[in-house]
């Protein structure tokens, strides 16, 4: 078994879901992928740097464009996976990769009914009461 089955199975002992199991390797996966196309090299846990996390954060950001919510699963799944490598002994100094910072997400503005729909609701609501 290799890194990733073994945090599967992991996952699946702590009984997580099976949506989160399959975000989680998912975004994993597409870490790896990332990783992979930025100078062929294998994801391996320990070579993992934080300019690595950095980047792909920026590339999340920047390149493909993702709102924030979606940027912050991905790294909340990376950092629980190297919660787990760490304490699984993937880094041998213990010395774990720092996740970059959480985007922070807009609060999106009340949305508001128009006045004509404002006059709807109160006509339908008088005419009930």
């Amino acid at each position: 078994m290799n890194y990733r089955d073994n945090f599967a199975q992991f996952l699946i002992e702590s009984e997580r879901s099976a949506y989160t199991i399959k975000n989680y390797l998912c975004d994993l996966d597409g870490f790896a992928l990332w990783l992979k196309s930025k100078g062929n090299r294998e994801f391996t846990p320990e070579l993992i740097t934080p300019t690595d996390l950095r980047s792909y954060k920026h590339y999340l950001d920047e390149t493909l464009q993702l709102k924030p919510k979606t940027i912050n699963r991905k790294l909340s799944s990376l950092r629980s996976f190297f919660n787990w490598a760490g304490i699984e002994g993937y880094f041998p100094d213990n010395r774990l990769p720092h996740i970059p910072q959480p985007i922070k997400e807009q609060a999106s503005a009340p949305k508001w009914l128009d006045r004509l729909s404002q006059y709807d609701l109160y006509r339908t609501y008088t005419k009930a009461h």
